[in-house]
């Protein structure tokens, strides 16, 4: 027994019953190669002697070979000890297990915990069968012979089992002839040859013997049949067991002849020599990897250093001018390159530089991460890839050299597939030749996966599936290359089907693949199904608008929710004031809020907003969530270009833009140059508003700054000056006392509205004129909700107002007054189907008295005529001043 720290101890022998305890450790570790291979053949004679010896079955021996330098020394000695058990008579179970180290390690114990008094037979085929399953395949002869063996052991214990049963069927015949024996003498004496002298019982056990007699000879026959059998059986056996010792003679003559090779392996790489001393002072290469390499390489021992490995390591360095310190890196990546020649090298490097344009710092880096590159077969493949590329992608020799420089692996690609993958992206992607030149310049690693990654069904996909047209496809591909090389059924198809799922239709679908292809590249699980939960869970989106706010920001498919949403959602909810329940309506009405960052864009905005605009932050919240794209203008280029034309040029005091901006946001989307600056100038010239009322104006109504001049504006002022004959100052002063009135569209609102009070009600044009002069808000009134019920139920009732008082009182006093309460009377509006005008009120109480108003506080005095022209005077000298 060898103690584990490595000191030796002598083998101890001892008597414990019936049986010896053996104990043997051997080392070999420290030892050569070739004596370890000798050790493990003394390794094998030890086991063969030991177990020869008869050790006991109760008791165990165990058998340990470690081998650090040659693992076939272990190995033999597995081989020997199975060879050993397996031509005596086992009585314990085998087991044979390689070690980590490389050697083998036999054991002969009782762990498969038999019974004690286990037939022979049962223990022999059990301990072999798992003997065959535990070591199947490691040796050989140890397979052949075992298998011989299992054969016998069986074949045994059918004879064994035949034989029993042989002698219990003659058994059971001899009683039979016995009894029919007795039976026959009982009937001489009674003289009843027939038997109807004898009794019942008699007669019956009389038949149950002849049935018993006749089966004994039915189951002797049988076991003559089944011994037959057997020794044919036993006859096969023989004949592939001197087959199978034929071969093992064949397999042994083998083993001597691969071991004698083996040998003198193993003696070269032992036996120093002038390359290996080369390799380790010249490039600096550690002993250990130098054998690696003359195991790797077999020329490489036996290779001249002035002839061959200087000359070599010369080309290298100065044609192509690897540096010596990573030499050792570049030859343990591709040990081959040590049998290229030189000139080799300087052929491979001069057809580098002057066909492909590969400056010699690039072709150092080549050859230095792929030492292949320097071999003549390199270069032929080479310039067939440069062929192949110039003929269908238009690429030049030096555009070849630049693809090769960034992906060198490209050379060891199959050149029919290769090509094959250039024909389909004509073909079938539709790539011009021009434009997949240019993009296997910008993304060459795709000639490296696409080969493999990139079939037909793949473009059957974005075709057939998603929709795309054949041209569409090559700009896709031109923009996201990335997507040809992806698993379809993987990763494509399934984004794919999630798009769907959340009601995402084909045609938007195929919309957001051309326009932003990435989208198709994330994966559902993980990014997709996440955000899928925060949209429909924490946004309580509906998923026909989650998949609404996907199609009109497809780049929220590549934002993570916890990284980018949450925080963004938490910043508006908690430090701009947004009602949590209004986020879902802003992600529907502008889904890249949800994309801005917190500290780069929204943060700086608030304190813009709140900060140098003004805008209360009460209202900020609401401000923001009527019109979200706010946050997502510029500061410098948009809101304060805005903000200045605003309070500079129009004249909006400083501490009123923050209320204004507020009421209507959306001023701070319009264009200064397209939008702000030619609706001021066409107020000021054509219409003739005075330049100091313009503020005045913004203020009441900051949309009318919104309004296009040519199709809101002067088609507008023109219906005023033509249908209503109205004056130049007329039109200003409806464009000053009510502004909103230019936003209304004629043919739908001003116009029919005319048509009715001048028809229906019959009011002169010419006093008509008058009264909108006077007082535009009349034209602002709804026709559909105020102008003709109010007219239906004053002309019912036979009364007649002027057009003022009818219009001007709120429904209140109107119904009040002159209805029957407004708290039970329901307005009715007119079905779509009939625009006859029948509305109906269901008056079922009178409107509760109402308590009067509080006093209002008295208006301060009017300034008078001479204090405002006064005062337009100054205004006037101050706009020239600035």
């Amino acid at each position: 027994r060898g103690a584990s720290d490595g000191e030796a101890r002598e083998p101890q022998l001892g008597r414990q019953g019936q049986g010896i305890d053996v104990g043997l450790a051997l080392r070999v570790d420290v030892l050569g190669s070739v004596r370890a291979m000798r050790a493990g053949k003394a390794l094998g004679v030890v086991v063969l002697l030991l177990v020869c010896e008869g050790i006991s079955t109760e008791h165990s021996v165990a058998v340990g070979g470690r081998a650090s330098a040659v693992p076939s020394a272990g190995r033999r000695g597995g081989h020997a000890l199975g060879w050993a058990v397996s031509r005596i008579h086992l009585g314990a179970p085998v087991r044979a297990a390689r070690c980590p180290s490389g050697g083998v390690r036999g054991v002969c114990a009782s762990s498969l915990q038999h019974e004690r008094g286990a037939p022979p037979s049962e223990l022999k085929t059990t301990t072999i069968n798992w003997l065959l399953e535990r070591t199947k395949g490691r040796s050989a002869q140890f397979d052949v012979i075992l298998q011989t063996s299992t054969d016998r052991i069986n074949l045994q214990a059918k004879l064994l089992e035949l034989k029993s049963k042989r002698a219990q069927v003659q058994r059971m015949r001899d009683t039979n002839s016995e009894m029919l024996l007795e039976i026959e003498q009982a009937r001489a004496m009674l003289g009843d040859a027939s038997g109807e002298g004898l009794s019942a019982e008699k007669r019956a056990e009389l038949s149950r013997s002849q049935e018993s007699l006749n089966e004994a000879i039915e189951a002797q026959q049988q076991l003559a049949f089944e011994e037959a059998a057997l020794a044919a059986e036993s006859i096969r056996l023989e004949l592939d067991s001197e087959r199978a010792r034929q071969i093992l003679k064949l397999h042994s003559l083998l083993s001597d002849v691969n071991e004698c090779a083996e040998e003198r392996k193993m003696a070269t790489l032992e036996a120093p020599s002038e390359a290996k001393t080369f390799l380790g002072e010249a490039l600096s290469i550690d002993a250990g990897r130098v054998d690696e390499l003359c195991a790797s390489v077999d020329e490489l021992c036996s290779a001249s250093v002035d002839a061959h490995l200087q000359p070599l390591v010369s080309a290298l360095s100065e044609y192509v001018g690897v540096p010596p310190k990573r030499f050792e890196r570049m030859v343990m990546r591709w040990p081959e390159v040590l049998m290229v020649t030189a000139g080799e090298v300087a052929d491979a490097t001069e057809a580098l530089e002057s066909e492909l344009g590969i400056s010699r710092k690039d072709a150092a880096g080549m050859v230095e991460h792929h030492p292949w590159v320097v071999s003549g077969a390199a270069v032929a493949r080479f310039r067939s890839l440069s062929e192949l590329l110039g003929s269908r992608a238009g690429l030049s020799g030096a555009e070849v050299g630049r693809v090769l420089v960034s992906q060198t692996a490209v050379g060891l690609i199959d050149m029919a597939k290769l090509e094959a993958f250039v024909a389909l992206l004509q073909d079938q992607v539709g790539f011009r030749p021009t434009e997949l030149g240019s993009l296997l310049q910008s993304w060459p690693r795709l000639l490296l996966l696409g080969p493999e990654a990139t079939t037909q069904s793949t473009v059957d996909f974005f075709i057939n599936e998603i929709g795309l047209s054949q041209r569409d496809l090559a700009k896709v591909a031109a923009s996201h290359p990335q997507l040809l090389t992806m698993s379809l059924d993987k990763s494509l198809r399934r984004t794919h089907q999630w798009l769907l799922d959340l009601d995402v239709p084909p045609n938007r679908i195929q919309r957001i693949v051309c326009n932003h292809p990435k989208a198709l590249g994330y994966r559902v699980e993980g990014k997709l199904s996440d955000l899928s939960d925060f949209l429909l869970g924490d946004l309580h989106l509906p998923r026909e608008k989650a998949g609404a706010v996907i199609a009109k920001f497809p780049q929220l498919l590549g934002l993570s929710v916890a990284e980018n949403l949450r925080p963004t959602v938490g910043f508006l909810v908690e430090e701009v004031g947004v009602p949590r329940d209004g986020i879902g309506k802003m992600a529907v009405a502008f889904p890249q809020v949800l994309g801005l960052s917190v500290e780069a864009t929204l943060r700086p905005h608030l304190a813009f907003l709140r900060d140098e605009l003004g805008v209360p932050p009460e209202k900020l919240g609401k401000m923001v969530m009527s019109f979200p794209h706010v946050l997502a203008y510029c500061v410098d280029s948009n809101l304060r270009p805005t903000l200045d034309f605003l309070h500079l040029e129009v004249g909006v005091p400083r501490n009123s833009l923050g209320k204004l901006v507020a009421n209507h946001p959306q001023i701070l989307g319009y264009s200064v140059a397209t939008k702000l600056k030619p609706t001021v100038s066409y107020l000021v010239s054509e219409v003739g508003v005075p330049r100091h009322r313009i503020p005045m104006l913004v203020e009441r109504c900051p949309k009318l700054l919104g309004c296009s001049v040519s199709k809101n504006l002067r088609p507008t002022v023109s219906f005023f000056r033509e249908e209503l004959q109205l004056n130049r100052e007329q039109v200003c002063n409806i464009m000053t006392k009510y502004p909103a009135l230019m936003g209304l569209s004629i043919d739908k609102n001003l116009r029919p509205k005319l048509e009715y009070l001048t028809n229906r009600l019959g009011i002169p044009r010419s006093e008509l004129e008058s009264m909108v002069g006077t007082c535009p808000q009349l034209l602002a009134y709804s026709l559909e909700k105020r102008i003709k019920p109010r007219h239906r139920l004053l002309e019912g009732r036979g009364l007649k107002l002027g057009l003022h008082s009818m219009l001007a009182p709120s429904d209140l006093t109107f119904y009040q007054r002159y209805g029957e309460g407004l708290s039970s009377m329901t307005q009715v509006c007119p079905r779509p189907e009939h625009d006859s005008g029948n509305y109906y009120w269901h008056p079922s109480a009178a409107l509760p008295v109402q308590p009067k108003p509080a006093a209002k506080k008295p208006r301060k005095p009017r300034a008078t005529k001479a204090a405002m022209l006064a005062l337009k005077q100054q205004q006037q000298q101050q706009q020239q001043q600035q």
